[in-house]
């Protein structure tokens, strides 16, 4: 089949991560750039070899694309997500979806309104690794999940801070807190990898550092079941983590390693588990193209519109997710405990 062909709305960093990850496939290509700087879209498209460059978002979605993908500020989303509805466009939105949930429910209504397919890019689902762990704790390898534990954090507005009028600086385009900010990706992978919904949470936050509302927060999440999950996101260090613990094992992921370490042993299309009761080091990095393509993310939401397969964060259960992180905001501000409210 020929590859479906989206235009890519943001054309800085994100966007220059979607054309190299893109070339791994053959499932979808990018026929147009959309965003308001000249210079931003001149020099991705240079790069990218993409002729097709807009200024005006309508334009782009009249311009015979069979998707659009969005990579740039969250606030600034919905508009573009209820034109390209309007237009039977489906869209991908890379995470964070939305600057909160009652935005995200919005953008969820107008696409099933127009009867189009929207969903979220969370990096780590493209990851074979990350698909397998899934298939692992559904398969019972950990046992019950009962604690997990995520950290996230840049320093890049530490480093370069933004100057006064940047988006990152603006709370209704970027969003209101280090957690929906940073901690976004964390809370749906938990969700996926576990499938069980948020049920409670309480959150600190710190301040005084950046010209961010926030420079760092903490988060305590209840699941359903009773699992308990902690989520770390701070403007201030360099880092990423992910744990999770179960009553018969545990798998933890840095950057560039990994460790498993349960009762059995696993056969997988990833990596095999190959002893019981031994930890076992497995590098993130396998190396395997084919497989890589095959979870790439924008090639599966390509594949999930022509109905050739599934796709791990769907937009009605991102803004399910999302509820989560508003609930962490709303604690952060009260001090309480906060219910994760439907």
């Amino acid at each position: 089949m020929a590859p479906l062909r989206f235009g890519l709305s943001g054309c800085g960093n994100r966007g220059t991560d979607v054309v190299r990850a893109v070339r791994s496939h053959a499932h979808c290509e990018v026929a147009a750039l959309h965003d308001p700087d000249p210079e931003a879209r001149a020099r991705l498209g240079e790069n990218a070899v993409v002729r097709a460059r807009f200024g005006d978002f309508e334009a782009m979605l009249q311009s015979g694309i069979d998707f659009v993908v969005l990579a740039n500020p969250c606030g600034d989303r919905l508009g573009q997500v209820e034109a390209a509805a309007a237009q039977g466009v489906s869209v991908l939105l890379h995470a964070p979806m939305a600057p909160d949930a009652a935005t995200a429910s919005a953008m969820v209504t107008a696409a099933n309104a127009a009867g189009v397919k929207i969903g979220v890019a969370v990096p780590l689902q493209a990851e074979p690794m990350l698909e397998q762990l899934r298939r692992m704790i559904a398969d019972d390898w950990l046992g019950t999940p009962v604690v997990v534990h995520a950290m996230t954090a840049s320093d890049r507005v530490l480093r370069t801070p933004p100057a006064p009028g940047h988006w990152q600086r603006d709370v209704h385009r970027s969003g209101s807190g280090a957690l929906p900010k940073l901690a976004a990706e964390s809370v749906h992978l938990t969700v996926w990898l576990t499938e069980r919904a948020p049920m409670a949470t309480v959150a600190l936050a710190a301040t005084g550092f950046t010209s961010l509302p926030e420079d760092g927060a903490v988060a305590a999440l209840r699941l359903r079941g009773g699992a308990l999950c902690t989520f770390a996101s701070s403007h201030l260090c360099a880092g990423s983590s992910l744990a999770i613990h179960g009553t018969d094992g545990s798998a933890h992921l840095i950057p560039q390693q990994s460790w498993f370490l349960g009762r059995k042993v696993f056969r997988g299309d990833s990596f095999d588990y190959q002893q019981a009761g031994v930890l076992q080091m497995v590098p993130r990095d396998l190396h395997d193209e084919p497989l890589a393509g095959h979870f790439e993310l924008h090639g599966r939401f390509a594949r999930w519109l022509d109905d050739r397969d599934d796709f791990p964060c769907p937009g009605d259960q991102a803004a399910l997710d999302m509820l989560a992180l508003d609930a962490m905001q709303r604690s952060i501000a009260s001090g309480r405990s906060e219910t994760v409210q439907p």
